[in-house]
């Protein structure tokens, strides 16, 4: 194993983490999910560790036995290209290994076959990767219920979204032939997601490619006038806050809003931080 699970079991398990869960809060620190996300997140560290190998910063985590610590040390409360990366990278992460391991019907995970479509010579089989679910789970562990709506908080919403959308997205058929003498007369098809090597060097490219945004002058009572619409879904209140937000907030210099797909960033690095 690449890291013990202990200590990351102990930080995702604190009081502060614990009640953002919402429905996933009666889940023991010991069950299945639990160590299935833990899982995710070692893979999500170890992915990044190897994509920045070579460079200057190359994804240390010199806080993994500190649980009242952040995991990837400062850098997680600046608004840097790379602070970027590791919310999307773990965010995905946890997403896409939940999603996996739901097809192994899992306690508290169900399997998900929806949405499945005959084709001529296709046998659909199996249980498909309930990348859904992988992406509900991520959000309720990374998105706070009632952020602060600062610049920062925003930057990481936007970027743990964008990484989740990753995993979505890479949702594809995977078939293997069936057939006498090498014919392919059959198909035995499910969905998987892609894997966690696939989605880092998406997320890569768009670490290369991360969109600088800015504050605009005027301040606004963000959560304030987002409550004013009539809605009493807290989801749908949570959505629309959140699009306000960032349209008051992120700003390209083009005057011009970055894309959900995009991972955005605040401040370029010191010379000196590395």
């Amino acid at each position: 194993q690449f890291y013990s699970f202990d200590p990351i079991r102990r930080k995702l398990y604190s009081q502060e983490q614990r009640h953002n869960w919402k429905n996933f809060t009666d889940l023991p620190a010991n069950s299945d999910l639990i160590q299935v996300a833990i899982e995710g997140i070692r893979k999500g560290i170890y992915t990044c560790q190897k994509l920045f190998a070579n460079h200057r910063w190359n994804c240390p985590t010199p806080n993994l036995n500190n649980p009242s610590a952040l995991l990837f040390g400062d850098i997680m409360l600046k608004g840097f290209p790379e602070t970027a990366f590791i919310y999307a990278m773990l965010s995905a992460s946890v997403a896409q290994t939940v999603a996996e391991a739901c097809s192994f019907k899992l306690s508290h995970c169900p399997c998900n076959n929806k949405g499945r479509i005959s084709q001529t010579n296709w046998i659909w089989q199996g249980c498909d990767d309930n990348v859904q679910f992988g992406r509900r789970f991520a959000r309720k562990m990374f998105d706070p219920d009632s952020p602060d709506w600062n610049k920062k908080t925003l930057m990481n919403l936007h970027n743990t979204g964008a990484g989740r959308r990753v995993a979505v997205k890479s949702m594809n058929v995977k078939c293997v032939c069936q057939g006498t003498s090498g014919s392919c007369t059959t198909k035995i098809c499910h969905r998987k997601v892609a894997s966690i090597d696939e989605i880092g060097k998406i997320l890569k490219e768009k670490y290369e490619n991360a969109v600088k945004v800015a504050k605009e002058d005027s301040e606004v009572n963000l959560l304030a006038d987002s409550q004013k619409r009539k809605s009493t879904n807290k989801n749908q209140q949570y959505r629309k806050a959140l699009i306000i937000a960032k349209k008051h907030i992120f700003i390209q210099t083009e005057k011009q809003y970055p894309y959900a797909k995009d991972l955005v960033y605040l401040e370029d690095v010191p010379k000196n931080f590395y």
